[in-house]
This record gives structure tokens, sequence and C-alpha cells, in this order.
């Protein structure tokens, strides 16, 4: 299959069977890898967090920082892996409630995106689509009530978020009474991931010349986030040759 896809131009390409367990995922586009994801979270942290509790389907947007990973389960128990995230919202959310109970949740990290003009294809099908790239986490809520361990998240968020600056920005360089005032205000908590997916939908399944052409058309938009999924789609080609 991968011999004939490289001989028709396809070199990205691999089936559209549905390669996702709760996300919709053609196998082209299948983005499973948990290293991978991992790093697409760590260089994307800003997520959407929804949960159902109490009948009421909540959503919040916050950053969720990665810090580490667990082995779960005993000898009678298959070993499974669980990703440690942490995150904090403002006490006054209603969403609180759902993070003190222990809800179950999902976070969707979304990424850049572009529309995909039919113009740029030189073969058929030409039709309009969209590329993106998309990742969901599916885990658990627990609340952080102690006050160190909320400075704790506060500074670990911090100092993620500055990890690039010449001169970053710690938290210690926050006046006290500020900060106090701050971490009083916010409820810190962990979230526990024991499924994550994602998308890339790059335009795996189109031929090479259509790719070079839409690679050419996103660059000439000027659009940041067009520049971002052209520059992905180029890397894939450049792996894959």
């Amino acid at each position: 299959m991968a011999d004939s896809n490289k001989i028709s131009g396809k070199i990205l390409a691999r089936s559209l069977d549905d390669a996702g367990t709760h996300m919709f995922i053609p196998e082209h586009f299948d983005f499973s890898e948990h290293k991978e994801i991992i790093s697409y979270v760590q260089a994307h942290p800003f997520a959407h967090l929804f949960s159902s509790f109490n009948d009421l389907l909540q959503v919040t947007a916050t950053p969720l920082i990665y810090i580490g990973q667990q082995e779960q389960g005993g000898a009678t128990t298959r070993s499974k892996t669980q990703y440690e995230f942490i995150g904090h919202i403002a006490k006054r959310n209603p969403h609180c409630e759902a993070i003190h109970a222990g809800a179950h949740a999902i976070a969707l990290l979304q990424g850049p995106d572009a529309y995909v003009s039919p113009r740029w294809y030189t073969m058929e099908p030409k039709i309009p689509t969209w590329s993106y790239v998309a990742v969901q986490l599916r885990g658990q809520f627990s609340a952080i009530t102690d006050h160190q361990q909320t400075l704790e998240v506060l500074a670990k968020t911090i100092d993620h978020m500055e990890r690039d600056n010449d001169n970053p920005w710690h938290i210690d360089k926050t006046d006290p009474s500020l900060l106090e005032q701050f971490s009083q205000g916010v409820l810190a908590f962990r979230f526990t991931v024991s499924e994550m997916e994602g998308i890339e939908r790059l335009g795996q399944s189109r031929d090479l010349t259509d790719l070079e052409g839409v690679i050419k058309g996103l660059n000439k938009t000027q659009e940041p986030n067009a520049q971002t999924i052209a520059k992905m789609m180029q890397d894939k080609i450049d792996r894959a040759s």
C-alpha cells in the first residue's frame, strides 16, 4: 500500500478507515503517538475543559501544564499509563464544583488551522476543505486545596510559559501581597489523563503536486496560522521523502 501511494505521488496517504477511539480520525490524519501528543500539548497548552456534572455541561478555557506520568495497576491488573497535568481557574467559576467532586472531563486543545482553497489543487477532486490540528485528553479532576501547593501550580505554570524567554519572569518577582490576593482567588487542580488522541488534517490524502500547491497558496495568504499549517505540511513531506 505504501509503495503504491508513493508511486502515485500520495507519499503521506494511509487509508480512510476510522482510527479514532472517541474522535473521528481517518487513518490518513491519525496523530496518536503519546510522546508526540505530549510535546504538542507542551507547545500549545491552552485548553477548553468540558465536563458534565449535576446535569450541567460546563466549559472553561485555561492552560494545562504537563508534569509527568505514572503507571497504574497491580499484580492482577494490566498496567496503564496515566498522564498528569495541572491547571487553575477562578474560584468564582461554577466549574469549581465539578473539580471538587472529582468529575471526569475532556480537554480539547485546538492548534493552528487554515482554509484550503481548491484553486491551489492541480488534480481532482477540487473541493474546499480545512486543515487543522487538534488534541483531545480524557481524564479526571482532583482539586488542590493546600495553599502552598496552589502556589507551586502557579509557579510551574509561569515557569513553563516563560521557559524560552531570555529574561524569564518567576513567581518570586511578584509583589507578595498581590500574589497572596491572587492565589486566594483561584482553585488549582490536577487533571489525570487516561486517554489521549489527536488529529492532524494536513492534506495527507492528496497527491504531492497538490500538497505543494497548497503550501504555496497558504504561504501567500500572509496569515500566521496558514503559514504554520504550510510549514507542518512541508515538514511531513520532508520526513516522508
